[in-house]
């Protein structure tokens, strides 16, 4: 029985030397990436904004940093829900899910997830959306929050705060810094045609909020799917780096 004893730790110890190596390296990246996701998660997510939509503010394929905690988490997969620091104020530049983006099975989803980490968000195994309003994620800034009435005029927001009597222009309302770009329509140019920077009056209740681009030309936000519930708000950005680096 003791001699069978030491050949058995004999070959383990064997195995061990075989395998050390590769098997140390793979359990190394695992741990990483485990870290990398839950830090991701919760505390600092990095990403690249893949269109104008925020321009002038934030460039095509610039990068940003976004704090997701900061509204709170909730992960279905793991039936967990955290509350957060604070609700989305007006101004802030958020990281959001739109109402009509595309959806996947949770393995495509998790691979993509695994490709992006080994390609530093290079490279991605999910089909390529038609419209960012159709990606899983966008970024966006928010104009009304819940109990504001909103509308638009030549490319400008008009906000109603709840008990208000009078609109005020987003200019005035919003304290954060702010830098809209808007195009020239052809003379005659009616308010109810495509692009004519026009909304009509819209009550935001309980838990909805009115988005919209800094480059107002781009209409992938409130204007084309509608007002935004407070579930798809995920992250404030803020820091925005590569080129340059500043706050939003």
């Amino acid at each position: 029985m003791y001699k069978y004893s030491r050949s058995a730790r004999t070959y383990n110890r064997y195995k061990k030397r075989r395998r050390g190596p590769f098997f140390s390296l793979l359990r190394f990246v695992v741990i990483f990436f485990i870290l990398y996701e839950v830090i991701s998660l919760i505390f600092l997510s990095s990403y690249t904004v893949r269109t104008e939509a925020m321009e002038p503010g934030i460039v095509k394929n610039q990068k940003i940093l976004a704090v997701p905690f900061i509204f709170g988490l909730n992960v279905p997969a793991a039936r967990l829900s955290l509350p957060g620091i604070r609700n989305p104020e007006r101004g802030d530049i958020v990281i959001i899910t739109p109402p009509n983006h595309l959806h996947f099975p949770w393995y495509l989803t998790f691979g993509d997830t695994v490709v992006r980490f080994f390609t530093l968000q290079k490279r991605s195994i999910l089909p390529k959306a038609e419209t960012e309003s159709t990606n899983e994620i966008a970024v966006k800034r928010i104009i009304g929050i819940p109990g504001d009435t909103v509308k638009m005029e030549n490319f400008t927001a008009y906000i109603k705060p709840h008990g208000s009597s009078d609109y005020i222009k987003e200019d005035a309302l919003i304290s954060k810094k702010m830098i809209h770009k808007t195009g020239i329509l052809p003379a005659g140019w009616k308010k109810d045609e495509p692009y004519a920077g026009y909304y009509p009056p819209v009550l935001l209740t309980n838990g909805q909020y009115f988005v919209l681009n800094d480059n107002r030309e781009d209409r992938n936000d409130s204007r084309f799917f509608g007002l935004l519930q407070r579930a798809n708000i995920h992250a404030l950005v803020v820091l925005k780096y590569l080129p340059g680096l500043s706050l939003p």
